[in-house]
């Protein structure tokens, strides 16, 4: 099933099975934030769905750099690569940045930072070097001690409120993406993220989720990768 990138160009290919059509394709995802939080069984996504996400994924290894990461695979023609960085903040817990390539239709985790323990002047600069390392968009919680860490940043970011509705929509974008096959990761190479995905659950006062909350993050300002200053909601899905 192609997925339609932010430009409007179709790529990355679901691997063969059975045609999806509007009226005949079950709907595997969330529609609105309440349906999200509402939830269905104990993990909000589920072990078949995190197993896709590691089928055809490109990477052997995360990237020091977008530089890096280019002359690694030496793309040709060489597109305008997009970047988009999500980060969650935290000081008893950890702090995440996760950092997307969104240039085709299926996204792909490049980099990821976990700070733990750590502190707000290691916050700070990890932020702007890796804004300045991944050119692109930076989005940054803004609860809390995320807001004190924005005020004193010396690099563009974008603030993400985190409110029972917000979370409940950037999540339930997360598992859509999943369902769609259209977001992939390495296991090997951010087995924190594997493990928080696969135990995350609505009920999450007492569980790790700081990977969780940066992917995201990260998602939820993918299209402001192509369109800056737009609303940043996920781009549109072709069926066919």
């Amino acid at each position: 099933m192609p997925c339609e990138d932010p430009t409007g160009q179709r790529s990355g290919t679901r691997p063969s099975g059975p045609r999806c059509t509007r009226t005949t394709s079950p709907r595997e995802y969330p529609l609105r934030w309440e349906e999200a939080l509402a939830g269905g069984g104990e993990y909000y996504f589920s072990p078949r769905l995190i197993d896709l996400a590691a089928e055809y994924s490109r990477h052997k290894r995360l990237f020091a750099s977008a530089a890096d990461y280019q002359q690694h695979w030496r793309f040709g023609p060489k597109p305008e690569r997009r970047y988009v960085t999500g980060w969650d903040i935290g000081l008893v817990d950890a702090t995440v940045g996760i950092t997307l390539d969104v240039t085709e239709g299926v996204f792909q985790i490049v980099n990821m930072i976990y700070l733990s323990p750590t502190d707000y002047a290691e916050i700070q600069w990890q932020i702007e070097n890796v804004a300045r390392l991944w050119p692109g968009v930076t989005a940054v919680e803004a609860n809390s001690m995320g807001s004190a860490v924005i005020a004193n940043l010396g690099c563009k970011v974008i603030p993400f409120t985190t409110t029972a509705a917000s979370k409940g929509r950037i999540l339930a974008a997360v598992h859509r993406q999943l369902t769609l096959q259209c977001l992939k990761w390495n296991p090997s190479l951010v087995p924190q993220l594997d493990a928080e995905m696969r135990g995350y659950k609505l009920k999450d006062e007492h569980i790790r989720q700081d990977t969780v909350l940066a992917l995201a993050i990260a998602l939820e300002h993918a299209a402001q990768a192509y369109h800056p200053g737009g609303d940043g909601r996920i781009l549109k899905v072709i069926y066919w």
